[in-house]
Parts: C-alpha cells; sequence; structure tokens
C-alpha cells in the first residue's frame, strides 16, 4: 500500500457508530482536528451513525460521512432498530457495513483509528478490519475511561471474543483515562493485551471562550438530550427556591435529540424565570463550562471529562442503564470528593440545597493525578504507528 508521503500527508480513517448521544462523534471530531492541524496535507475521514452530524464545525483537513442511523431500543442496550430510513436493521447493517469496506478501499489510510467498539456496531466492522490487516493499514481501538460494570463488559467481550478480534488484528489500545481514576486492564482482565494498551489521558477540547457575569451562572445540560427531559424538569422545579435565596442566571441545553414537543414544554415553562436561558442545543459546550460557576449534568465522559479540566463545581444525575457505565463515574466522583451525586429520587429541593452549597467552590483535580492531554497523547501514538509503517516501508 503506497497511498502517498506519510510523514507529511498521512490519511486517517476514524470510525463511531453513535446509537444514543453524540459523544463518541464529538470525540472524534476533536481528535480528528489535531491530527488535521499536526500533519500537513493531511486527510482525515471520519464514518459515522450519528444522527446530526452537521450541528458540529468540521475544522480544516476533516470531512465525513454519514451513513444510516440506528438506535438502540431503550429496554435493551444491545438491540437496535433503523433511526429513519423504513429498513429491517439487519438490512441497515449490511449497508452500513458495504459503506465503511469502500470507504476504506477508496481513503487507503495509513492508519485506521476506532472508537468504543472493535468489532462495529452489531459487527458490522469484520470484514473491514480483515481488508485493513490485507492492506496493511495500521489498525487502532480507542476507549473512554469506563466501558460498564466489569462483570458486564467481560461476558459480553467473551460472547463477541473480543479479546482475540484484539490480538489478530489491532497495533494499538488506547484508554482515554488514567489508571489512579479506573484502572481499565485490572477491571477488564486485560493483563495479557498490556503491551497493545495505552493510557492517554481525558480527552478533552482546551480551546473555548471565557466571558463571566457578574451573578453566578449555573449550567444545565444532558448531552444529546434523548433521556434528559428528567433532569431538566428537576432543575425547573428547583428554580423557584433558588430565585428566593439568591441572583443567578442559568443556562439549560436540551440537547439536539430531545424530542420536540418536550423542548417545547420546556421553554413554556422556563417563562416564569427570566433568568434562565434555555438553549435547544450548543455547539460550543466547553464554553459554556467555562462561563459557568456550577454544572449540573448527567455522568456522561464528554461533559465528566470537560468539567473536570475546567475545575468547576458540579452536581451529577447518572443515568442508570443496564451496564451501569454512568454509575460507576459518578461514584467515583463522589469519592474524590469532586461532585455532588443526586439520583432519581433526589428532589428538586435536593438539588437547589446542592447548588446553594457548591456556587462559588473552586476544585482542585489534578491533586488527583489526572491526565487531559488525552487528545495529545493520541497524536503521539499515531505519530508513532506511522514512524513504523514508514520503517517498514524502507526496510522491504
Amino acid at each position: 500500500m503506497n497511498p502517498g508521503n506519510i510523514s507529511n500527508s498521512p490519511r486517517f480513517l476514524l470510525y463511531c457508530h453513535n446509537t444514543i448521544g453524540l459523544g463518541h462523534f464529538h470525540r472524534c471530531i476533536l481528535i480528528g482536528k489535531d491530527l488535521a492541524e499536526q500533519f500537513s496535507k493531511s486527510a482525515v475521514l471520519v464514518m459515522t451513525g450519528c444522527s446530526t452530524p452537521h450541528l458540529f464545525e468540521l475544522p480544516s483537513g476533516v470531512d465525513y460521512v454519514k451513513v444510516p442511523s440506528l438506535k438502540s431500543e431503550a429496554s435493551h442496550d444491545q438491540m437496535y432498530t433503523a433511526e429513519k430510513i423504513q429498513l429491517p436493521a439487519s438490512n441497515v447493517f449490511r449497508l452500513r457495513s458495504s459503506i465503511f469496506r469502500a470507504m476504506l478501499k477508496e481513503l487507503l489510510p495509513n492508519l485506521f483509528l476506532i472508537d468504543h467498539s472493535p468489532r462495529g456496531l452489531g459487527g458490522e466492522l469484520d470484514q473491514t478490519i480483515k481488508l485493513s490487516k490485507k492492506l496493511g493499514v495500521r489498525l487502532i481501538v480507542g476507549f473512554r475511561d469506563i466501558l460498564g460494570d466489569p462483570l458486564i463488559v467481560k461476558e459480553r467481550w467473551a460472547r463477541k471474543r473480543i479479546k482475540r478480534i484484539l490480538k489478530a488484528y489491532y497495533d494499538g489500545v488506547l484508554v482515554y483515562g488514567s489508571p489512579s481514576w479506573f484502572d481499565f486492564i485490572d477491571n477488564y482482565d486485560l493483563q495479557d493485551l498490556q503491551q497493545k494498551i495505552h493510557y492517554c489521558g481525558f480527552v478533552v477540547n482546551k480551546r473555548f471562550k471565557v466571558k463571566k457575569d457578574k451573578h453566578p451562572k449555573i449550567l444545565v445540560t444532558v448531552g444529546s438530550g434523548r433521556d434528559g427531559d428528567k433532569l431538566v424538569a428537576k432543575f425547573l422545579g428547583a428554580c423557584k427556591y433558588l430565585e428566593t435565596r439568591m441572583d443567578f442566571k442559568a443556562v439549560v441545553t436540551l440537547g439536539s435529540l430531545m424530542p420536540r414537543q418536550i423542548r417545547e414544554a420546556f421553554v413554556r415553562r422556563s417563562r416564569k424565570y427570566p433568568n434562565v436561558e434555555i438553549k435547544p442545543f450548543s455547539p460550543e459546550i466547553e464554553s459554556e463550562i467555562a462561563n459557568s460557576d456550577a454544572v449540573v449534568s448527567m455522568a456522561g465522559y464528554n461533559t465528566i471529562s470537560q468539567v473536570l479540566y475546567q475545575r468547576k463545581p458540579m452536581i451529577v444525575f447518572p443515568r442508570t442503564s443496564v451496564d451501569k457505565e454512568q454509575i460507576l463515574r459518578a461514584n467515583i466522583l463522589e469519592k474524590l470528593g469532586l461532585a455532588t451525586l443526586l439520583n432519581k429520587s433526589s428532589t428538586s429541593m435536593d438539588l437547589a440545597d446542592a447548588l446553594e452549597k457548591v456556587l462559588g467552590h473552586h476544585m482542585l483535580v489534578l491533586e488527583h493525578g489526572l491526565s487531559f492531554n488525552g487528545v495529545e497523547n493520541v497524536r503521539q501514538i499515531c505519530k508513532l504507528m506511522l514512524n513504523r509503517e514508514i520503517a517498514a516501508g524502507e526496510s522491504g
């Protein structure tokens, strides 16, 4: 394979499936942007099932191919249906798989970075990763800090033969976290893959705009918004208590995937509170975090990573999913004293009390040994992989 001058014009192919929110795609864009900036004349292509990729501003040198979207069933996070197109899921999987293979063959990337799912959603990348190996494409998979409850993840990986796939096909395994935060290797019994695994630190956006307000500002964010309505309702209920105790402002981002009827109901309800601004979606959530004094959110990877990086006091309501990913992350935050943890039984009064307590506090997160150089470390590992390819080409 000879796609071009590897040293200054490499080609990168990225994959993210996205069945619930926007986090995987957002993370890929952050990584892709850095690769495009650091490698002159590089080509970065992201293949995604994200239903709203157009909401993100693409940096120069980065583009995406959107495949038909799938969504996971609320009652079972391993069962999928087509999100928009009226086709059986099996047809959509075959269609997506054929697109992925075609993209690989046409782009002939030097490096293929897969987010979260080594075999792709439902095994849709099986043929593509085999073709990658045949073509000499370097394969890397990147995982967020916590995949879920170790017992559930290990059983799922055994059933799907993930460790065998990682050993046979992948050149590198990246963990977007730190062992002092959550020991990925020990929790998921990956000691036999230790030589391939690299802890990169949290993937965050370090570029944001700061414009502080004289009043305390609260940010309420629920990620994509698909299941964030209960948290928003709790906060609007808390406002009637907060307005009697303090002057404050609030920004509530509802997320692009929150159903329209629910969004409209929240907008109507918020009119009682002129100091509360409702935003359907914020493409610059990092700046929203920077301009807040406290953050109320769920416990998804991207939001928590960014809030920790900016050292903001936070109150978290973890999603209660089958795999317990957000619950595990929230428990770590609480154990380290980095967040106030509330749950579905907490009331609006509980939230108001917690906000009154945390506003104005400042966290010294780095004392806990956390790294936020995920993007930079991914770049360095990609450089190492490319250098190996150059060396292999020269020796051949």
